[in-house]
């Protein structure tokens, strides 16, 4: 008996996200008829577009991670970490110059 109960609450579950995702196709498509049932496909070009931003986030979220460790790597060692404090330094000292003069 339960077996048919869990059968039925997923069938109605996936009937209700059925009907959420016709109700946002028609909201976006601007589509008033009830009976109407819109199926969106996808293209060739719209797969690309999305697999390049996919890439491009990718890409993007790995640099960031590199960047982290090879900052959390110069932070740690002794000597790495002096050459960021002098190298931060000359930064600021420059940084000061600049605004000085101006």
């Amino acid at each position: 008996m339960a077996k048919y109960k869990r059968k039925l609450v997923a069938d109605i579950e996936k009937q209700k996200t059925e009907e959420k995702i016709q109700s946002d196709l028609k909201d976006k498509y601007n589509i008033q008829d009830p009976d109407v049932v819109v199926v969106e496909k996808s293209n060739m070009f719209k797969f690309l577009i999305h697999l390049l931003t996919s890439l491009l986030r990718l890409l993007c979220v790995l640099a960031v991670f590199c960047l982290a460790v090879c900052g959390l790597l110069a932070l740690v060692y002794p000597e790495p970490r002096t050459a960021l404090i002098q190298v931060f330094s000359s930064i600021l000292k420059q940084l000061f110059s600049m605004l000085s003069s101006h």
